[in-house]
């Protein structure tokens, strides 16, 4: 038996020789030689010298790429771009000089259309992208439709609210005011400014919040007061811009 196994040994030895010398291309020694590495089906352990310095994993002599664990940082650090393909779960900060991403996707924290606001050195926040249309009539106001300025909206907007303030106030009737869609009414209940009062009563009930891209919208004043019309009047319609 022991002189099979010899034979089989030289028989092997001689299949790697190339006259009288080990081929090179069949056997060669790896250049890379860590302090310790255990290799099982389980686990690998890369030096558990404990030392204090950095432990560097390189791929290739040519791309020279390279994993590195900075002990003084406590972390790894790679050396060029990484590339995930599935997803990527951070428990921890994600932090840097820049941040780029094709696409954020639905957050606990985040409606539809919400931007993505900085706050200097503070966590970003998620808000919504309020504004406001602003009408202003200068002087004793009077009744008539497309009063002030015509605004084509060059964005969708979704009205919140609408405030309502005169310098001088209506006596002997309220004033009335409405907001046109196109020439439609977005109120069922128009807004008003109560009799002797210098703000609107809020009693509006809004019938169609939603004002599309490319809509005209125009200002009526529907009603005055009796006694004295009202005068300054300012009207400010709120709402969140669509994306």
């Amino acid at each position: 038996m022991s002189s099979r196994i010899v034979s089989i040994s030289w028989l092997l030895i001689s299949l790697l020789c190339i006259e009288g010398t080990l081929s090179v291309q069949m056997v060669h020694a790896s250049s890379w030689s860590p302090t310790l590495l255990v290799n099982t089906e389980a686990f690998q352990i890369i030096d558990d010298s404990n030392s204090t310095e950095d432990i560097v994993l390189q791929f290739g002599d040519d791309i020279a790429k390279s994993l590195t664990y900075e002990r003084a940082n406590g972390r790894f650090k790679l050396d060029d771009d990484l590339y995930i393909d599935g997803n990527l779960d951070v428990v921890g900060t994600l932090s840097g000089s820049a941040l780029s991403v094709q696409s954020i996707n639905g957050s606990a924290s985040a409606n539809s259309g919400d931007l993505l606001v900085g706050q200097g050195a503070s966590a970003p926040v998620w808000r919504q992208p309020k504004g406001s249309l602003v009408w202003y009539i200068d002087g004793i106001v009077d009744t008539g439709p497309k009063q002030g300025a015509v605004v084509t909206m060059p964005f969708g907007f979704t009205v919140t609210d609408i405030d309502l303030h005169m310098k001088v106030a209506p006596t002997g009737a309220d004033l009335e005011i409405d907001i046109n869609e196109g020439g439609t009414s977005i109120y069922s209940t128009r807004p008003e400014v109560d009799a002797t009062g210098t703000t609107e009563d809020g009693n509006e009930v809004i019938s169609d919040a939603t004002i599309a891209a490319g809509a005209e919208v125009t200002l009526d004043i529907d009603q005055v007061g009796s006694t004295f019309a009202g005068s300054g009047l300012t009207i400010m319609l709120h709402g969140i811009r669509k994306y």
